[in-house]
């Protein structure tokens, strides 16, 4: 194996390795955007009468959970997402004021 090709490989294991290790630390300092909840409720639609069902939890370590629900007219779930994040967004926060969860029309 030529020598540029061996190196090109030892960096990329070590990019991965480091990425590992440190993934919690990444998870942790992200933030949820409303675009991406709303986005990800809208795909997921089947109906004009399909609703959204958004929950947010504090976690004891000061991140949040986000869970993003879509729901027939009827209550019947269709599907579900959480999302761990450590901040959400300005819009997210507006979205979601001071309620824990909220109902959006798709």
């Amino acid at each position: 194996m030529e020598p540029i090709t061996m190196l090109l490989l030892f960096a990329g294991w070590k990019l991965c390795s480091a990425i590992s290790d440190n993934w919690d630390t990444i998870v942790d300092t992200t933030t949820l955007a409303w675009q991406t909840v709303r986005d990800w409720l809208t795909a997921r639609r089947t109906t004009t009468s399909d609703v959204g069902n958004i929950v947010r939890e504090q976690l004891a370590n000061g991140s949040f959970r986000v869970v993003g629900g879509v729901f027939t007219s009827t209550g019947q779930k269709r599907e579900t997402r959480a999302w761990e994040c450590s901040a959400m967004d300005d819009e997210l926060r507006r979205q979601l004021g001071n309620q824990n969860r909220i109902t959006v029309s798709l």
